[in-house]
Formats: structure tokens, sequence, C-alpha cells
């Protein structure tokens, strides 16, 4: 794994824990108890707060097609009376997670 020694020595640094706790419980104000992360909250046009579970992707894409992804998300979103979009799954996520990137932690 080529991943940075900052990683490490900031694993148990606590500075940021109670502000990530926090804004973990507004995100879950919003959104709601049954969802998860990742989670993502948009301001509709008529000024309501909403959150989606999402979106979950196989891989990550390029940074281009990474903002027309966001672009497109936003797009939806924001619209007052958009509600949900899913999809069976094709396969699993190949995105790299914390879970995947450190296996002994979980």
């Amino acid at each position: 794994m080529n991943l940075s020694t900052r990683y490490l020595e900031e694993l148990e640094n606590t500075d940021h824990d109670q502000a990530l706790r926090q804004h973990l419980a507004n995100a879950v104000e919003v959104a709601g108890e049954e969802t998860g992360v990742p989670l993502i909250i948009f301001e509709t046009e008529d000024q309501q707060r909403v959150a989606y579970f999402g979106p979950v992707i196989a891989r990550m894409p390029s940074p281009e097609r990474g903002l027309e992804l966001w672009d497109s998300i936003e797009c939806i979103a924001t619209g007052a009376d958009f509600f949900e979009l899913k999809r069976r799954r094709a396969s699993r996520s190949k995105v790299k997670t914390t879970k995947r990137l450190f296996p002994e932690l979980s």
C-alpha cells in the first residue's frame, strides 16, 4: 500500500472528533435515522434542506466525469419535487474505502 505516513500519525488524534460528531448529527437530523453514509445535503430551490444517501459508484470517475456526475446529482437533488433514484447493482464497488484501505482496523 502506498499511503502517506501522515494517516498513521493522525490515527490517534481526537482533535476533530467533536466537530465530526456534530456534523454527523446535523446530517442525520436532515436525512433521518434510516440512512447511512455517504450523505450529501442540498438546499432545494424552495430553500429546504434535503439529504440523500449516495452516490454509490462502482469506480472512481475521471475528474471531468466526476464534475459531470456532481452537476447531474445537484440538478436533480435540488428540485423541490425530486425524491429518490435507485437501480439494481450490476457489480460491487471498486472504490477504495477506509475498510478496504485499512482492513486491520475493521
